[in-house]
């Protein structure tokens, strides 16, 4: 049996912004994570970039 794999989205970043403003503005990780579908080490590490250079390229 074969797993088929979920398709790579992309996210521009005024979406990962946004995201990221709404864990800043008090919402919690969990509730953004599942609001939005998006991975919880995806979200930390946009957070995490957002935090240092302001800027989402790795």
């Amino acid at each position: 049996m074969t797993e088929s794999k979920r398709p790579r989205r992309t996210f521009t970043p005024e979406f990962k912004h946004q995201i990221v403003q709404l864990y800043k503005n008090g919402k919690r990780k969990s509730e953004i994570t599942k609001e939005y579908d998006v991975g919880y080490s995806t979200f930390e590490r946009w957070i995490t970039q957002e935090s240092n250079s302001g800027s989402f390229k790795e």
